[in-house]
């Protein structure tokens, strides 16, 4: 258990520090989400999809990260919805 958080905190400092370095932020933080699809749909494959129960949660979480990103990529740091 403590190695699977050890690397969850290792992969979390390393795709901050791309996307923190990179010259487009959006476009950076694109591909590695992409890139996280390509390495979770092998997993979804094998374990198969969540119970019904969990897809709200997941659809709520799915919201909150959305308007997370939104938050945060605006130039300011501030939320322009137009």
């Amino acid at each position: 258990m403590l190695a699977a958080v050890l690397f969850g905190a290792l992969l979390h400092a390393s795709w901050n520090a791309l996307i923190k370095g990179g010259r487009d932020k959006a476009l950076d933080t694109a591909l590695i989400h992409g890139l996280g699809i390509v390495v979770a749909l092998p997993v979804l494959i094998v374990v198969g999809l969540p119970p019904r129960a969990a897809w709200p949660y997941l659809a709520a979480s799915v919201v909150v990260r959305l308007g997370y990103y939104r938050r945060w990529s605006a130039p300011t740091g501030m939320v322009t919805w137009a």
